[in-house]
């Protein structure tokens, strides 16, 4: 499902879009739909996004405040650094 909709772009963001879309042989609103998908947040963001902006200034900062226990710290680093190592595929 789409909706249409009407957007005023910059003269420099549609010079940008258009010889962009002629080279991939796309429309220039599937270009601009494209990119401006890809820079929203997913829909799940936003619900968790709504749901920190009701919490108090107190639990906010209760939960920045939350680390990972120090075995599961080293656990995921050492992880990541076995994944650094090994070859890409």
């Amino acid at each position: 499902m789409s909706t249409q909709g009407t957007l005023t772009l910059p003269d420099d963001t549609y010079e940008r879009a258009a010889p962009f879309a002629a080279c991939a042989k796309r429309d220039v609103s599937d270009i601009i739909a494209a990119a401006l998908a890809s820079a929203l947040p997913p829909r799940d963001a936003l619900t968790q996004l709504r749901n920190v902006t009701k919490l108090s200034d107190g639990e906010v900062l209760t939960l920045t405040e939350l680390r990972v226990e120090p075995e599961a710290d080293r656990r995921l680093s050492d992880l990541l650094a076995r994944v650094r190592r090994s070859p890409s595929i």
